[in-house]
């Protein structure tokens, strides 16, 4: 899998985009996703309600979209620009 890096052409304007792999948000979603499918199936597993982690899962995703500037997607669209 090709690792897509943000980069803009200042002449046309063309903006790469960044694998979904490596995307934090995509990473810290999945992990938050899979601690609360065990939280709900046993509650006594993990010891963590499944609503604390929802709250953990909209917090960290908000400071991780104010730390975001690139897109995510699998190709680069060709006819994105600024």
């Amino acid at each position: 899998m090709d690792t897509l890096e943000v980069k803009l052409n200042e002449e046309t304007g063309e903006i790469s985009i960044k694998n979904p792999v490596y995307s934090k948000t995509v990473i810290a979603n999945t992990i938050l996703m899979i601690l609360s499918s065990i939280s709900l199936v046993d509650p006594t597993l993990l010891n963590i309600d499944p609503r604390v982690l929802l709250l953990i899962s909209g917090g960290l995703n908000i400071m991780l979209r104010f730390a975001t500037s690139e897109r995510i997607g699998f190709t680069p669209n060709k006819e994105t620009s600024l």
